[in-house]
Formats: C-alpha cells, structure tokens, sequence
C-alpha cells in the first residue's frame, strides 16, 4: 500500500457509498454493499507524510472507505485508505478492480469443480508514489465453507512506486475471502487477502519478489442485539514482506478495527 492525496477518488466512493439506495433500483446492479473501516495500528514502518522507512515504531489511524456492487456483466470493487485523518498532511492511497464475468456475457455456466466462473480482471493502484496498472484473468471460486473467495492472475506495470519511477512488467497473484465461523450465539468472520507481487525487474533498482497479507478476524456485534451485518470489531494483523520490493524491508502491523457496514 502507498498513499496519496486523491479526493477524485475518494469523492467517486462517497458518491457510491451515499447514493446506494438509488443505485440499487437499477436494472443493471444486482446487489451491492459498502462499509467504513476504523483502523488503529502500531509498528508501521513507514511515516504517513514523508513516506520514508522509519524504525517500525510509527503509530497511526486509518480509515478506510469500501464499495463493491456485482452487475450485469462483472463486478467491481473500489477502497481508499485515509492515513492519519487526525493529522495535518494527510495522505490517502485507493485501488479500482473492475471485473468482467465470461460466464454473464456469453450467458452460459462456466462453473466446474471448485471454480464457479472466470473473468477478465483489472486493477488500478492510485498513490502519491505508487501508481500501477494490473490485468489479467480471474477465477470466482466456490470453496466449502466460504461466503466468497478470488484468485486473481495480473501481468503487473508499475509506473511509479517507493523505490523509483519505473520497471519492467512483472506479475501479481491476488486471493481474496470471507468465511463465517458461527461459535454459539457469537457470529464471527475471517476475511482478508493476500498479494505476491513477482518479476518486476529493470531499471537501477530492481524490485524484490514482495508479500502483502492482511488477515482479519471480526466479530458481528450488531447480531448480539438483532442487527445482524451492520456493526463489526475486531483485529486486522498486516504483514508485507519485502516492503515496496525494498530488499530486507519487512512490517508487521497489528491493528484494531470496527466496521459499519450499510
């Protein structure tokens, strides 16, 4: 993740995010959802302002905006973190994945075995010093016990990033879940994703194979009281291995999380 300055970005998601009731009377959404994250975490190795590596000591808050809707042809998904809203300088990073399903277009069932469909998957990275541009192909899969769960395959183009302004193609593997996990009267959920972006060479500083992964594990508090899907708190545990492609640079994060979901 990087950050950046984007309010056309996050001026799209409040849009999306308010206007929800009326998009959803349009013949062409199907179903759609969108939450608000607060975030608090420590040892982050990177200062919110300056986007230099610090000692892994940093502390900060982070909020986080998510839209996704599933439509006629695909789906798309939209996110932008607020980094340190409290603080002057703050910096915001956001992701565009659209997404478009074989299966809907050609109105046949491409499900066999454990995948459920495949698409032609995007994604856009939008940061202050990390734009990226990602394409490649996608499987919606259908595995027991899961609500959902994505294996996305992206040829990578990163054409600005922490460590210099260019390199040559390389790859992105991209999962993403949720899971349920009922215990009692207790509803919780465990989602997240992970990212190993590979072979992004060139240039006088070649990037490192990386590892992004941000596990959660929530409970659905509203279910205590009747309003199941609407209110969750938990803890999100952000690991990245070879931050930024940057050799021997690791950051581990845990972080505190509510989410209201609408």
């Amino acid at each position: 993740m990087q950050k950046r300055r984007c309010p056309l970005l996050c001026g799209t998601l409040l849009g999306a995010l308010t206007t929800s009731d009326a998009m959803a009377g349009q013949p062409w959404i199907n179903w759609q959802s969108g939450n608000i994250q607060y975030l608090h975490g420590w040892s982050y190795n990177t200062d919110p302002h300056s986007n230099q590596f610090t000692d892994g000591g940093d502390e900060h808050d982070v909020v986080t905006m998510e839209y996704f809707h599933d439509w006629r042809y695909g789906d798309n998904f939209v996110f932008a973190d607020i980094i340190a809203p409290s603080d002057q300088g703050t910096e915001i990073y956001g992701e565009l994945s659209p997404r478009l399903s074989a299966g809907k277009i050609s109105g046949s069932n491409l499900g066999f075995g454990p995948i459920k469909d495949v698409l032609l998957a995007g994604n856009m990275e939008l940061g202050k010093n990390n734009r990226a541009w990602l394409l490649g192909p996608g499987l919606a899969l259908n595995l027991p016990g899961f609500t959902y769960a994505d294996l996305n395959v992206y040829a990578r183009k990163s054409v600005r990033d922490f460590i210099k302004h260019d390199t040559n193609w390389g790859w992105q593997v991209t999962f993403d879940w949720l899971v349920p996990l009922p215990v009692g009267r207790f509803h919780f959920l465990c989602e997240g994703f992970v990212d190993y972006a590979f072979g992004e060479g060139g240039g006088d500083a070649p990037k490192r194979d990386n590892i992004i992964a941000a596990p959660r594990l929530l409970l659905d508090v509203g279910a205590l009281w009747g309003q199941a899907n609407r209110i969750q708190a938990g803890v999100e545990y952000q690991y990245w291995h070879h931050q930024y492609g940057s050799s021997g640079q690791h950051e581990s994060v845990p972080q505190l999380m509510a989410k209201w979901l609408f």
